[in-house]
């Protein structure tokens, strides 16, 4: 049988208040969003333009940090699976491959970041 009554939308959050947009003067919104690329052209110029600016962020202490965490999260973890250690020497080892990671990490991403900027169009001499 065909539903007789339209269902209404739900509007407003948990506390039951609906939240507006602000509107100035005008009548249109105080804040606009940033505009997002249209095309199939703009979106790509936007992608190569993000990922140019975060190559040509020098690397962090904290960025080696979480990725040597997460190796030495991932080494624990096959060390338990493959080797069959128990879970104490699997810590102690991943603890371990942890301070080998970290300096590591930041002395091959110093590397990379200085190889681009050499490479990079806008610094050849």
């Amino acid at each position: 049988m065909a539903q007789t009554k339209r269902k209404r939308k739900h509007r407003g959050n948990a506390a039951g208040i609906v939240e507006r947009p602000a509107h100035n003067a005008r009548g249109t919104r105080a804040t606009a969003a940033p505009k997002r690329p249209q095309t199939k052209d703009e979106r790509r110029a936007a992608a190569r333009q993000a990922r140019t600016e975060r190559m040509n962020r020098p690397p962090t202490w904290k960025g080696a940090a979480q990725r040597a965490a997460i190796a030495a999260g991932v080494f624990a973890v096959l060390v338990i699976v493959v080797f069959h250690e128990k879970l104490i020497s699997a810590v102690l080892i991943a603890a371990f491959m942890l301070l080998v990671y970290i300096p590591l990490s930041y002395m091959t991403d110093n590397a990379l970041y200085r190889w681009r900027q050499k490479r990079s169009p806008g610094t050849r001499s």
